[in-house]
């Protein structure tokens, strides 16, 4: 055999079997995402929300004061497998954020499952989904619903979910938003969404039978930039609001900031009182909390700006969900500088106790959810 044959024969030999040791190393591995401070890798793309939990994704979770497992299950919640109905149990089902979610917690530590363990005769789901504004959760309710809750609980960000809800992208991805539609309800935009990043174990390879292929994929839709799709009038908005601004008193506001402030407000109250509705209207009065979610900008002045206040924005959110008759529980006040990591802005453990505590002290007490 010449010998330019038998070089071509190793180096297809030598390539291939470099390749199928990526491929096992991905196989074998590549079942668990480490998430570098990301936890986006473990979603995936919704066409109805944006995106969602992964189901069945695990990995970890790794920022500088902490590395936590995440474990998301078979229904992509990051919660156990959720139990059977038992009429002799009543349910709570608890929508969020990344605070729900439990950036900064394990599984055990975040105030679901404390709440849980103070409140053994309820069942409390956890469907809190990182990134997610009250628009999204909004549109999740339905699927919510389903699992046959007693008692529903918004847990509201107070740093940026006003702003989540009327923008229509979050993280790089694109998702559902809220406006003021010419009738002056508010209505939700945004459809067909679009898939404009790779999420969850796609970038794994779980979107292909070979792991090499999904992440060849993935670096090409890298390199491809934005999706010219993005241009579409459907992702445009005329409400821009800086999270700030939601801080600053009226009085210290330009009027084009403090109106642009005013409307947002108003959809992300209108917004919370039709989840109440819809809440009334399938379980009846009486079963639908909205929980204020205190921020190191409720608890740490000197992270915001000179003119901004830190209870403005939950003062002014409290006023309108009152006028809503929406019930609300407001903790603010029995959070410290304490309850937080120090260079991340999520609650650490005792953060999560403070919250739980809170709602117990509320649960206990509705007339709906005694036996």
């Amino acid at each position: 055999m010449k010998s330019w044959i038998k070089n071509a024969i190793l180096l297809v030999v030598a390539w291939a079997m470099a390749l199928g040791g990526i491929e096992l190393a991905l196989r074998l591995f590549g079942d668990n995402v480490l998430a570098l401070g990301n936890q986006f890798v473990f979603y995936r793309f919704d066409p109805k929300l944006g995106w969602s939990n992964n189901p069945n994704s695990h990995g970890y979770l790794t920022r500088s004061e902490y590395s936590i497992p995440v474990d998301i299950n078979s229904v992509g919640m990051r919660d156990r497998e959720p139990p059977p109905r038992v009429e002799a149990r009543k349910r709570i089902a608890v929508l969020g954020d990344s605070f729900v979610w439990g950036v900064g917690a394990r599984y055990g530590e975040r105030f679901t499952e404390v709440l849980q363990r103070k409140l053994p005769q309820f069942d409390v789901l956890n469907y809190g989904v990182s990134g997610f504004g009250t628009t999204q959760e909004l549109e999740q309710l339905d699927g919510v619903l389903d699992a046959k809750p007693d008692y529903v609980i918004v847990a509201l960000c107070l740093s940026n979910d006003v702003t989540d809800s009327i923008s229509p992208f979050g993280q790089g991805y694109n998702r559902p938003f809220a406006r003021r539609g010419q009738d002056g309800k508010v209505e939700i935009t945004g459809y067909p969404l679009v898939n404009v990043r790779a999420i969850g174990v796609k970038l794994i390879g779980a979107d292909s039978g070979i792991r090499l292929l999904a992440l060849v994929n993935m670096a090409r839709e890298a390199m491809a930039g934005p999706n010219p799709a993005l241009n579409a009038p459907r992702f445009k908005t005329d409400l821009y609001v800086a999270d700030f601004e939601l801080y600053t008193p009226d009085d210290k506001l330009a009027p084009e900031a403090r109106e642009r402030k005013r409307k947002a407000l108003d959809i992300e109250a209108d917004l919370l009182a039709e989840i109440n509705a819809e809440v009334t209207s399938r379980l009846g009065a009486g079963h639908f909390l909205v929980a204020l979610v205190p921020t190191k900008w409720e608890v740490m002045p000197q992270l915001l700006p000179t003119n901004a206040r830190s209870n403005e924005n939950g003062d002014q959110l409290l006023a309108r969900l009152r006028a809503r008759g929406v019930e609300t529980l407001d903790p603010r006040g029995k959070f410290t500088a304490e309850d937080f990591w120090r260079t991340d802005g999520h609650w650490n453990p005792e953060g999560h106790v403070v919250f739980a505590d809170a709602l117990a002290e509320r649960l206990a007490a509705q007339p709906v959810l005694r036996p």
